[in-house]
């Protein structure tokens, strides 16, 4: 049986809501993209370099209104961290979308997408890595069709390597946001693809099946 660990919801002390996850977790608190503090309070070390801080706000930003073009209501978030001590100068993060839906017929609909991206420099050079995974999850019950759950996950990575760099600076800051953007924006198409063809549309041909052999045998 398959399962899926659904992106949680929370909400910071001035009711904006983000996501949970690994890259914001200290003990059992989890730090706001939204003010860079820690709900419920907590005496935690761990917060990105200034900045990254200024890296992370803008992505961020970007990221909200790209996921707002994209799917309407829905809840999103961007976590940076710093390279640990003796690991090669860059940064990693993590862009996070859910997306709820409840329609008629659909009694759940869930999109929860992970991105979790990693830059290394080597000089004015950098190698950019973005590892996507979606997990998705739809519950119907029509007179028509009955109970139908389709749930399931998919993955697909990107990266590009030996990319030459602006000075440091906001140009760079935004040089990152837009490299990794763009490969975040090509792997979510790939996977809605890739949900399509192998998990809606096998389903649809399953439910046709039956619809076929409740004929044969009315």
């Amino acid at each position: 049986m398959l399962t899926l660990n659904h992106l949680v919801v929370c909400t910071d002390n001035e009711g904006r809501d983000y996501l949970q996850h690994e890259y914001n977790r200290d003990g059992d608190s989890y730090r706001s993209p939204w003010s860079n503090k820690y709900c419920p309070p907590t005496e935690s070390s761990f917060f990105p370099s200034p900045a990254l801080r200024t890296l992370e706000e803008k992505a961020f930003n970007i990221f909200t209104s790209y996921v707002k073009l994209y799917y309407g209501e829905a809840t999103s978030s961007v976590f940076m961290m710093d390279p640990i001590p003796g690991a090669a100068p860059g940064f990693s993060g993590c862009y996070l979308v859910k997306k709820e839906l409840e329609d008629s017929g659909v009694t759940n609909a869930t999109w929860d997408g992970t991105h979790i991206v990693v830059v290394t420099f080597n000089g004015d050079n950098a190698d950019y890595q973005v590892f996507s995974t979606v997990q998705m999850t739809i519950d119907t019950k029509t007179d028509k069709v009955g109970n139908l759950s389709i749930a399931g996950a998919c993955s697909h990575n990107d990266k590009k390597e030996g990319v030459k760099m602006p000075a440091e600076g906001p140009a760079r800051d935004m040089f990152h946001i837009k490299t990794i953007g763009t490969m975040l924006e090509t792997n979510e198409k790939e996977l809605r693809v890739q949900f399509d063809n192998v998990y809606v549309n096998k389903q649809r041909e399953i439910t046709n099946s039956c619809r076929f052999l409740d004929k044969m045998f009315q």
